[in-house]
């Protein structure tokens, strides 16, 4: 059994884990109080899966906007000059609506040069 604890709030959740995870878990554990860099690498692989797992379990509607959604958003808010709320950074309900309100166009992807360009070689 493992608990997972928010220092924050207080709130704690106890998560059944198999045993023999929980043993080399420990082992794991035991091997960074002899090696500190074991302890440091085995933290970051740790803390990125947790955050992967926790994210994934919520609610959709408490889901954090993806990395390539915020990335998306700002060369959108960058082209159209429109800001984006601050809310869409906290959830990718809000940010997936914003992306939906404010649509890339053919015309954010060209520069005015290129645009002057492509009408000379009789593109439209």
């Amino acid at each position: 059994m493992f608990r997972i604890t928010d220092l924050q709030s207080g709130l704690a959740v106890d998560i059944s884990i198999r045993e023999i995870a929980v043993e080399a878990f420990r082992e794991q554990m035991n091997r960074g109080g002899k090696k500190p860099k074991n302890r440091v690498e085995f933290l970051k692989r740790l803390q990125s899966q947790v955050e992967d797992a926790i994210e994934a379990s919520l609610d959709r509607s408490l889901q954090p906007p993806r990395r390539s959604e915020e990335m998306e958003g700002a060369v959108r808010a960058m082209m159209q000059n429109v800001p984006i709320p601050r809310e869409a950074f906290h959830r990718r309900s809000i940010m997936l609506k914003w992306l939906r309100d404010n649509p890339r166009t053919f015309g954010d992807s060209l520069s005015a040069s290129d645009e002057e360009q492509s009408r000379s070689d009789g593109q439209t």
